[in-house]
């Protein structure tokens, strides 16, 4: 034995898990899905679990609909533990989430009031602490009040804000973010930065945010969409909903080629996997599309596949298609987990 591999294993020893690992058993980064395919096809998989993500944007943007996506998906990965939802600004509906796929039954909701930001960033540590989380979503960060701003006047200037005590909470933070499996999901807000003539808008939070978030998303509301899901003008009376658009602006848990993507949101039902599920499988040739029909073959072999009554799989438009993905959920579960499967190879 080597003095190198003598060195590894008095460093290893004692330690309830290895610090050094061989290459072999070093496990990466493992994903949370999104809902949505096209959000997995950008990401590679999901946001990084054990990591901070932040996500800012505009008002009406989709950031509190993403991170209540992810935190829904999060709890279906670890149903033995429970997800923190931080509703700092006291807007968050529960209804709404459940359409997301957010599980209220076991979900923790802390909505701080006279609480300063470092209070209940200590809360967090606290709560991540006990290994019983899976996720934390904190929403927002601006709306937490730093204790150095808590008693001054609203006229009198302050320094340093909420990212004096973010510095501190980051570096605590990440370590027990890996060691106890959580994934800490950020919802910011954009400002406007003068001083600056090459970027128009800046995130509140300070560079510690910036440098420990393993992703960073800006969130964009994207084009209104009528009942047959076609792009319609912005001042339509009746929108059914609309396109959510996210840019990544860092990545370090992935490759920054696929930077742009945009999910279906529909007001009454949430995000709709039924049809971005069917566009990316269409775009990964899982599905087979020519002119108005739409056709499910072996994608081993190539042949058509027919039903349990014999009758070919193939529809004529997607509406067709929809239906018989929202009645038979093995069906769909099969075409999305095949989506899944390759939108998420590196």
């Amino acid at each position: 034995m080597s003095k190198l591999d003598d060195a590894i294993r008095n460093i290893n020893r004692g330690k309830d898990r290895p610090l050094i690992k061989e290459n072999m058993d070093y496990e990466g980064i493992d994903k949370i899905p999104f809902p949505s395919p096209k959000i997995n096809w950008q990401l590679y998989g999901g946001l990084p679990l054990k990591r901070i993500t932040e996500i800012a944007g505009s008002d009406g943007s989709g950031k509190t609909t993403t991170a209540l996506g992810f935190c829904g998906e999060a709890q279906k990965m670890f149903p033995d533990k429970r997800a923190l939802y931080i509703d700092a600004e006291h807007t968050l509906d529960l209804k709404w989430a459940e359409k997301l796929g957010v599980n209220a039954e076991n979900l923790i909701v802390m909505a701080p009031e006279v609480e300063t930001a470092e209070e209940v960033l200590d809360y967090i540590i606290e709560l991540v602490s006990t290994g019983g989380l899976s996720v934390v979503v904190l929403d927002s960060l601006p709306s937490l009040l730093p204790a150095s701003k808590l008693n001054e006047s609203v006229g009198k200037k302050t320094y340093g804000g909420i990212s004096l005590p973010m510095t501190e909470f980051c570096k605590q933070i990440i370590r027990l973010l890996i060691k106890y499996n959580t994934s800490l999901f950020i919802i910011n807000q954009v400002r406007e930065d003068i001083d600056n003539p090459f970027n128009n808008f800046r995130t509140p939070g300070g560079r510690a945010l910036k440098h420990y978030s393993a992703l960073r998303i800006f969130s964009k509301k994207g084009s209104l969409l009528d009942e047959d899901y076609k792009k319609i003008s912005r001042n339509a009376d009746r929108p059914v909903g609309q396109l959510v658009e996210l840019k990544i602006v860092k990545t370090k848990v992935s490759k920054p080629n696929r930077a742009f993507a945009s999910y279906t949101l529909n007001y009454m039902e949430g995000i709709d996997i039924f049809e971005d599920t069917i566009e990316t499988a269409v775009e990964e040739k899982i599905i087979a599309k020519a002119g108005a029909w739409y056709k499910l073959f072996d994608n081993d072999t190539g042949e058509l596949l027919y039903d349990e009554d014999g009758e070919k799989m193939q529809f004529q438009g997607k509406l067709a298609l929809k239906e018989k993905l929202q009645e038979d959920q093995e069906l769909y579960k099969e075409i999305r987990d095949k989506v899944n499967e390759k939108v998420s190879k590196l």
